[in-house]
């Protein structure tokens, strides 16, 4: 019995030590972690993204890094690139990931700017270029000069920063009234002036239930064209405009809410059931009722 009262004792004072260890070694760590080098080991290019693997050796006392940040700059046009790094893409002291710039930045050197190191115990180091830092300055007092150097050269052709996102002037719908499992036809007009090109144009319609469908429209004819599927027309009932949503390739985003600027007049179309709508086509007179002619006929009659 008393054996086994030692070892419950034992385990019990050992969990206390296990708890008490990682505040512990916490709070004794006081310094931030440490840069030893930044470089750009690949690239490769996906889409309208230029992705740039980022690889960071750094190490930390005792708490352990939690993330990383680090800077490249275009100083032609101050436009910054960044990328984090967290505990999880470390291994053994190095820090790996990719980082990302549009396909449409213009061209020019993005160079490393700025590392910021921060670790569990909550310290932070930061890291700028030496000629960045001002030894007179007390906010630059704690700041360490950049291990290395490095660039990154963007020649992609793109000689001006497109800033300007995509507009729209116009949207139809037909047919504006149609029977479920029936396809719908939308038109837009959008145009984009900053030179990247349209990357999307989306609109989504809500009926009264909640029921959403969003639809996709691609370049046709100088306008933008997509299509309400059968299968999104299987539920009856008035679809609205909510909102018509626009991306260039430079990333610049607009969306167009429903009830205001171009769409101040809103846009819907009516999908019925089947067996609940009849074509004015298919309606005949009853042949007891009275048929007025009209007045063509009747006025050849009266000459008659």
């Amino acid at each position: 019995m008393k054996h086994w009262g030692k070892t419950i004792f034992f385990t019990f004072l050992s969990a206390l030590l296990l708890a008490g260890a990682e505040p512990a070694l916490a709070a004794a760590d006081s310094q931030g972690p440490r840069l030893s080098s930044v470089s750009v080991t690949d690239q490769a290019k996906d889409g309208n993204d230029l992705k740039y693997l980022i690889e960071v050796h750094a190490t930390d006392n005792l708490s352990g890094i939690e993330h990383i940040t680090v800077q490249f700059k275009n100083f032609s046009n101050d436009r910054i690139a960044s990328k984090v790094l967290r505990a999880e893409d470390g291994s053994d002291n190095v820090y790996s990931g990719w980082m990302t710039i549009n396909a449409y930045e213009p061209d020019g050197t993005f160079t490393l700017y700025k590392v910021t190191l921060a670790d569990n115990a909550e310290n932070h180091q930061i890291y700028c270029r030496k000629q960045d830092i001002d030894p007179d300055s007390e906010v630059d007092e704690d700041k360490l000069a950049l291990p290395n150097s490095a660039d990154l050269r963007l020649s992609n052709g793109i000689e001006k920063l497109d800033e300007d996102a995509p507009v729209l002037s116009g949207i139809t719908v037909s047919p504006e009234r149609a029977l479920t499992e029936t396809e719908i036809t939308l038109t837009a007009q959008v145009t984009d002036e900053g030179g990247s090109g349209l990357d999307y144009v989306k609109a989504r319609f809500i009926n009264q239930s909640g029921h959403g469908i969003t639809v996709s429209l691609d370049p046709e004819n100088g306008s933008y064209v997509g299509t309400v599927s059968e299968i999104q027309t299987k539920h009856a009932g008035t679809y609205v405009l909510d909102r018509v949503m626009v991306k260039d390739n430079a990333g610049n985003r607009a969306v167009y809410l429903s009830g205001s600027g171009v769409l101040e007049r809103g846009l819907q179309f009516v999908i019925a059931e089947k067996d609940a709508y009849t074509p004015a086509s298919s309606v005949t007179p009853d042949a007891s009722e009275d048929v007025a002619p009209d007045a063509e006929t009747d006025g050849a009659d009266a000459a008659e």
